[in-house]
């Protein structure tokens, strides 16, 4: 089974970095049978980076309405098929490409793809550092990933 840890998120925008920075130290700690990429796209890239697993793992960062920040959320694919639409400041967001693909019948896509994501604050302002509640949840979300993929 060929699994894949996906991190999306752009490092210097600082909480927008935790799905990135979760699949670096992953990556480092070099699992057998496990994939980690950290990546700062999304969109209908995504396909090209999924193509070909069996699983797929995938962090990002998440904004809700009333979310706390920190709170960690584990979610299945059809739990964001609602929010497929093109308002993604990635002009298409995961759940829209994900839609596209399988729609396409894309033979080559995921059986199973598992999200977490994590609530964040600061997306907006350039910086490396995480606020402290992301940067606390880090260490969280990749142990939950480490359970996922075992």
């Amino acid at each position: 089974m060929r699994t894949l840890v996906l991190g999306i998120g752009n490092p210097i925008l600082r909480d927008d970095g935790i799905g990135y920075h979760a699949a670096k130290a992953i990556e480092r700690m070099d699992i057998e049978g496990v994939d980690s990429n950290a990546v700062s796209t999304s969109g209908l890239d995504i396909i090209n980076f999924i193509s070909g697993y069996d699983k797929v793992v995938v962090i990002d960062a998440i904004q809700t309405k009333n979310g706390k920040v920190g709170r960690i959320y584990r979610l299945k694919e059809e739990d964001i098929s609602s929010t497929v639409n093109d308002t993604s400041p990635h002009a298409v967001n995961i759940a829209a490409a994900l839609s596209t693909a399988r729609r396409l019948e894309y033979d080559k896509m995921p059986k199973e793809i598992i999200f977490f994501a994590v609530e964040v604050q600061e997306i907006n302002t350039f910086g490396e550092e995480m606020t402290p509640e992301v940067k606390k949840a880090l260490p969280k979300i990749v142990k939950l990933v480490l359970s996922e993929i075992e």
